[in-house]
């Protein structure tokens, strides 16, 4: 706001110089109606001005009025009286279509253009103003034009950055005042070589528990001469961000080094070949279903809306200057490289999603804006693990697993299911209910818990050994017994239990991460601790269903019984029809019940799945490896 202020008050100090100097101008107005005792004048550059009577009206995009175009006569001018003028012929400027009537038709500047009263003198067309006064007004009114349009346009520069970039006040102001100020914007096409280079750094987790990767940029920018770092510009940043998309980060640089350059430019720039010719092709795409399809559309609509609006053209390199922009990020990744040279970047920067709408309507889904792919994230592309028949039996068996709802025969009698007629337990000879406590302990079981928890490291190290990977079975003896230690330590969240319980139930305890800081080292405790989980459902839990399969084949009990409710038999025809009203209402009461018990069952899973990975497969997020390390909220 202060600098729009500023912008303002410069505007009325330079009027009130105007009203000093007693200058006195007749603005022209294209949209008004034109007086036929008028002719309008203007100065495009530092020469004479150039005249012309308002004719009709244009259908150009530019220019809304035609003029004719009027020509001063003789060789000799005197700057101290009025000029004569005819009209002329036919020059450079013409723009009429029909050649032969010497009528020479121009395009009537409207913004450093201003009128006079006119006269006839003979032949000749003379307005009230001597050459000179016209000479010294249209200068005036040329170069007043043009600061009043680059206070403008810097103003709006400055409050586009102030609502777009999120960083630290001295990268903002380092921004600011990086902004190029052309005296010539108006009448001079400059040209600007663009050069950005980004590096991954390591990720990590932020306070939200979220993984976070972090990138460090360097911009570079030098203006005309590629070849000379008389004019460069050179800034470095770092970006944290969600998502690990190097493309994405790449296009919000660019947005940011765009802030900084003049209207009507050439810019070369200096990327990801790659991603200079998808700028390109989504520029030259005139396909709207097409461009929506795009993964950065939000980012390259708002760079082709930009371009196109401060009439920026993207150009290519010719030999010699891409050449010499490929040394230059070669010292800029050397840069990026160098330890030294990251440890002293401070400044860190974030583009708001809402700063790049360019669209009146935008999908939006879960408050976070689709930035791209509209048509895609309707579809989504799942992994083969994601929505595959592995995927669905493994992801039942774990959500099943962490709220303790296994189909067990406990559970089964409890809902009165037919031909289950006790909770106890048919493979150990009817000694336990079979809860889901007694599906991991009970004595038909073939190996113990602990018997399974022993040789898993065992069995793990010699799949290792087929497929050579000996530093992963170097890191695994490394940290095997203090696996162990934790498994076999008491829970701190299931009371009366070791964390071998934890296991069987899907939760990977935080212990395992405080073993190592090393990323190589977690993967491999990781994948040890999941090849356990998996050795305990292939040798516990399938080995119990098949053997309860054979078992109720036995007794001649099919599948299509146990969906079936008990049919008890006193619950005659005549017994129903007989239930008093107080009966409807205690049936009424139960059907409650069960009603919330199961949209409590419902509201648990959305806990363990919904509640944490939402929007992570849309964001294109493998949720393979971040199951076990979801935080859940079951009643245990």
């Amino acid at each position: 706001m202060e600098t729009l202020m500023l912008g303002k008050r410069i505007k009325y100090e330079r009027k009130g110089i105007a009203y000093k100097k007693n200058i006195n101008i007749n603005y022209f107005d294209e949209n008004e109606k034109q007086n036929k005792n008028h002719i309008i004048t203007w100065c495009e550059a530092d020469e004479f001005p150039i005249f012309s009577e308002d004719k009709r009206r244009s259908q150009s995009k530019k220019y809304k009025r035609i003029g004719r175009h009027l020509v001063l006569t003789g060789e000799v001018y005197d700057l101290h009286n009025s000029p004569n003028l005819k009209a002329c012929e036919g020059c450079d400027r013409n723009i009429s279509k029909k050649k032969g009537t010497k009528e020479c038709l121009i395009y009537i500047e409207n913004e450093i253009s201003r009128k006079i009263e006119k006269r006839k003198e003979d032949e000749f067309i003379k307005p009230y103003e001597t050459l000179n006064n016209i000479l010294k007004k249209n200068i005036w009114l040329r170069n007043y034009t043009k600061d009043e349009k680059n206070e403008e346009i810097y103003n709006k520069k400055i409050e586009l950055i102030d609502n777009m970039i999120r960083a630290d006040e001295n990268f903002v102001e380092l921004i600011k005042n990086s902004i190029f100020e052309d005296r010539d914007t108006i009448f001079r096409v400059n040209r600007f070589y663009l050069l950005i280079d980004v590096m991954k750094n390591k990720s990590g987790i932020n306070e939200k528990g979220k993984r976070t990767y972090f990138y460090n940029i360097v911009w570079k920018i030098r203006n005309s001469n590629i070849e000379s770092d008389r004019e460069e510009i050179i800034f470095l940043a770092n970006h944290e961000c969600s998502n690990e998309n190097e493309f994405k980060i790449i296009l919000r640089s660019i947005i940011v080094g765009l802030l900084i350059l003049n209207k009507k430019s050439d810019i070369i720039l200096g990327i990801n070949e790659k991603l200079c010719n998808l700028i390109f092709e989504f520029i030259n795409n005139f396909s709207n279903r097409r461009k929506i399809d795009s993964d950065y559309y939000l980012e390259l609509l708002f760079i082709e809306n930009f371009l196109e609006n401060n009439e920026i053209s993207l150009t290519d390199a010719d030999e010699n200057s891409y050449n010499k922009i490929k040394d230059i990020r070669a010292e800029m990744r050397k840069m990026l490289k160098d330890k030294a040279v990251v440890n002293k970047i401070k400044h860190s920067f974030e583009i708001l999603d809402e700063a790049l709408l360019t669209n009146e309507y935008n999908l939006i889904w879960n408050n976070r804006i689709i930035t791209g792919g509209y048509r895609a994230c309707n579809r989504i592309n799942f992994s083969q693990r994601q929505c595959g028949d592995k995927d669905t039996i493994d992801r039942s068996y774990r959500i099943k697993n962490i709220l303790k709802e296994r189909p067990t025969y406990k559970t089964l009698y409890k809902r009165n299911t037919n031909k289950i007629d006790t909770p106890k337990c048919i493979r150990c000879g009817n000694k336990e209910d079979e809860d889901w406590e007694h599906i991991w302990i009970c004595e038909d079981n073939e190996f113990s818990i602990d018997e399974i928890i022993q040789e898993s490291p065992y069995r793990l190290e010699k799949k290792l050994a087929t497929l050579n990977k000996d530093k992963e079975i170097k890191i695994l003896r490394d940290h095997l017994c203090n696996f162990l230690t934790i498994i076999e330590s008491p829970s701190v969240i299931l009371r009366g239990k070791n964390r071998k319980w934890e296991l069987i139930r899907g939760i990977y305890n935080n212990k395992f991460n405080e073993l190592s800081d090393s990323k190589e080292d977690r993967m491999v405790i990781k994948k040890l601790w999941t090849y356990t989980y998996e050795e305990i459902k292939k040798r516990l839990w399938i080995p119990r269903c098949e053997e309860i399969k054979r078992l109720e084949e036995k007794e001649q009990i099919k599948k299509s019984d146990l969906r079936k409710k008990k049919i008890m038999m006193h619950e005659t025809q005549e017994n129903i029809l007989e239930i008093d009203l107080e009966n409807d209402k205690i049936k009424k009461t139960e059907e409650n019940i069960e009603k919330a018990r199961k949209n409590n069952t419902k509201k648990q899973i959305n806990i363990v799945t919904l509640g944490k990975l939402a929007g992570a497969v849309t964001d294109g997020i493998n949720i393979e490896r971040t199951w076990d390390t979801t935080f859940k909220l079951p009643n245990y």
